[in-house]
């Protein structure tokens, strides 16, 4: 049993490896299921590249009991929403619907997690809506941009893949590897099923073991386990027909469960926002900052949109000067803020079933729920000092991507 803020959660894990994150929540009469599966991009390698991501497609398409477009029918008829996402870490599914019918939630998402049906032609209809995103994304200039970021960032180290992966895979991959994959990872062993609202415990149990207790476990995907690291400076310029500029750089920090991650966490909160440390003291043009919270490899990450009169040296060299500034110009104030925007933000993350549920899948899937009360005891605890020393340690040149975008170099 755990605590984070004010509810109390509760993890049980079946016979089959099934990991369920258990929490009543009594304040509206609604029920969030969600399943999550601890399978995204990261572990994908060129080849297969985006197929977490048409899977997640082919979820919402068959099954051996439901057929097209039946299960968004369910849902809705039930009065409910639904959706799912695929990201770097995981890709989970969600169903928002009132307590006295979370039941059929249950049945639904166990149903796509034992008897998914992929057929060629069906898959080949969906694979043409996926190609039709990737063009839409890579049209963009803004998505190119972070895009083609993301891959400067992690240039070693597969991050550097787009969650929705290359053109030639999503090409080329057949629905036999959609399936395989579907067969290696979509199984309770690998899974987190979290259930949050109002529905007592004995009932909630007795429907899970009911729906899922019986699902067979299998041996779990070997999984590639991510390597590579971040090397040195690096740098790139993509030409665009825009009109303005635009900076990003990125300094790789360390995974949460490090003693650093959470002072990089507070770093970013003092950096940000419109009264953070950045805006504060650069007035040329638009700043901001942020950290992505990647599973293996998180980033401290500055952007910085600026008129064509502006040279991207001079956009570069006023944020790595204030960047640097910041250690000889941080108060007691300023780290209290950081923090209480920090705590405020995970508040947030618990306004509601859904929320709640969401934040407790994601933690649980990239980590352990606990996490949750060691970060906010660590938010407490974190000195300046620590803000300090992290960003002596890794705020260097030496550590940074950085990408620029505009008309001319």
């Amino acid at each position: 049993m755990g605590i984070i803020i004010l509810f109390a959660w509760e993890r049980i894990i079946l016979d089959n490896g099934l990991t369920v994150i258990y929490e009543q929540d009594t304040t509206f009469p609604v029920v969030s299921v969600q399943l999550w599966y601890r399978v995204g991009s990261v572990y994908e390698y060129p080849g297969i590249t985006g197929i977490s991501h048409l899977l997640e497609h082919m979820m919402f398409r068959k099954t051996k009991n439901l057929d097209y477009g039946e299960y968004g029918e369910r849902v809705r008829e039930l009065g409910g929403e639904y959706n799912g996402a695929t990201s770097y870490d995981y890709t989970f599914y969600y169903i928002n619907i009132a307590k006295d019918r979370w039941e059929e939630a249950l049945k639904l998402e166990s149903e796509r997690m034992q008897n998914l049906v992929v057929d060629s032609a069906d898959f080949e209809r969906e694979r043409k809506v996926v190609l039709e995103e990737y063009l839409r994304g890579i049209s963009n200039p803004l998505g190119k941009f972070y895009r083609e970021f993301n891959y400067l960032l992690y240039l070693n180290y597969p991050y550097r893949q787009p969650i929705i992966g290359y053109r030639s895979d999503i090409e080329n991959i057949s629905w036999g590897e959609v399936y395989e994959h579907y067969e290696k990872f979509y199984s309770p062993s690998n899974a987190v099923l979290v259930i949050v609202g109002d529905v007592e415990r004995n009932e909630m149990l007795e429907a899970v073991k009911e729906y899922f207790g019986h699902i067979r476990k299998k041996p779990p995907g070997k999984i590639r386990i991510p390597e590579g690291e971040e090397g040195g400076e690096r740098r790139m310029f993509i030409r665009e027909n825009v009109p303005y500029r635009k900076i990003a750089m990125g300094f790789p920090v360390p995974p949460r469960g490090d003693p650093d991650y959470t002072p990089c966490l507070l770093l970013s909160y003092i950096l940000s926002g419109e009264r953070g440390y950045l805006k504060k003291h650069i007035k040329e043009f638009d700043v901001s900052a942020y950290l992505n919270r990647r599973k293996f490899k998180p980033a401290l990450i500055v952007t910085a949109t600026f008129d064509e009169k502006i040279s991207y040296g001079h956009a570069e060299s006023l944020i790595l000067t204030v960047l640097s500034s910041l250690p000889d110009s941080l108060t007691p104030r300023m780290l209290k803020r950081a923090k209480e925007k920090a705590i405020t933000d995970i508040y947030s993350m618990s306004s509601s079933p859904f929320m709640r549920a969401n934040f407790l899948g994601y933690l649980e899937c990239t980590g352990h729920v606990e996490d949750g009360d060691t970060l906010l005891g660590q938010i407490q605890g974190t000195k300046i000092e620590d803000i300090k020393r992290v960003i002596e340690k890794y705020i260097k040149r030496e550590r940074m991507a950085v990408l620029t975008m505009g008309r001319e170099p």
